[in-house]
């Protein structure tokens, strides 16, 4: 199992032991909730009792991650003056230092 954790709200990638789909877990927070909703190819998402969603990483979600990777590359490629888009806010693990060291 791979896991990361982005505005306090874990996420996990678990291999599936058949060989089939991986699965994407999302823990059950309020980002959790709007990222799996966001997500969600079947709109079914809705927690399990261990307090995380479950979407399987079908092709379909997979082109879906894809396009909006590209969407949001484009995004700030084209209009870098327009679109203020932080890749990684202050807070998340991939970006900790204070605002004082990003200006």
């Amino acid at each position: 199992m791979k896991a990361f954790c982005i505005d306090d709200t874990q996420i996990r990638v678990l291999p599936d032991p058949d060989g089939g789909e991986q699965t994407i877990r999302i823990q059950a927070t309020p980002f959790g909730a709007r990222l799996a909703q966001a997500l969600d190819t079947a709109p079914q998402a809705a927690p399990g009792e261990d307090g995380f969603y479950s979407l399987a990483h079908t092709p379909e979600l997979d082109t879906l991650l894809c396009n909006l990777i590209e969407l949001f590359i484009s995004l700030r490629y084209c209009h870098p003056e327009l679109l203020q888009l932080t890749l990684f806010p202050l807070g998340t693990m991939a970006d900790t230092r204070p605002r004082e060291a990003l200006t």
